[in-house]
C-alpha cells in the first residue's frame, strides 16, 4: 500500500508542472500574475504595442537588458514599436511566482532570445535572460508594475 501511495504521489508531482503550465497558457491575462507576464511577452512578440502597454499599471515601468527605460503607457508603447523593427524571436518560461500579498506578486521568468544582431549587423548567439516582474492586482485584474532584467 505504501509503495502504491508513493508511486501515485510521484506521478502527481511529476505531472503537476505540466498541468500548471497548461492552465497558465490558456488563462486570461487578468487571471494570475504569471498569465499577465506571459500575455505581455506574447503581445510583445506579436508587435502589439498597445496590448503590451495596457498590461502595465498607469505608472508601470520596464528596464531592458541594455539599460533602456520606459515608464507609463505611452513610453512602453513606443519601446515596443521600436523593438518591432528587430528580427528577434522570443519564448518565455515562468520560473516561479511568489505572492507577497493577495494583491502583489513577484514573477521570475526567463526570456530565450534569438535573432539578435550586433551593431554591425552580424548575428549574435541566442541568449537566455532572467527577469523579474512585480505584478499588482487592481480592480480584480493583474497588471505589471515593474520589470527588471
Amino acid at each position: 500500500m505504501i509503495k502504491k501511495s508513493a508511486f501515485l504521489a510521484a506521478a502527481i508531482i511529476g505531472i503537476m508542472p505540466i498541468i500548471v503550465q497548461s492552465q497558465v497558457e490558456g488563462a486570461s491575462a487578468s487571471d494570475s500574475p504569471s498569465a499577465c507576464v506571459l500575455a505581455m511577452t506574447q503581445k510583445w512578440k506579436e508587435h502589439d504595442a498597445l496590448g503590451v502597454a495596457n498590461l502595465f499599471t498607469a505608472d508601470g515601468d520596464i528596464v531592458m537588458i541594455g539599460g533602456r527605460k520606459a515608464q507609463g503607457h505611452a513610453a512602453i508603447q513606443q519601446m515596443v514599436q521600436a523593438d518591432s523593427k528587430l528580427k528577434t524571436q522570443r519564448t518565455t518560461n515562468v520560473v516561479s511566482t511568489r505572492v507577497i500579498k493577495p494583491d502583489v506578486a513577484l514573477v521570475d521568468y526567463e526570456l530565450h532570445i534569438s535573432g539578435v544582431e550586433d551593431h554591425e549587423g552580424f548575428p549574435m548567439k541566442p541568449m537566455v535572460v532572467h527577469a523579474a516582474a512585480v505584478t499588482v492586482k487592481q480592480n480584480g485584474t493583474w497588471l505589471i508594475s515593474a520589470i527588471r532584467p
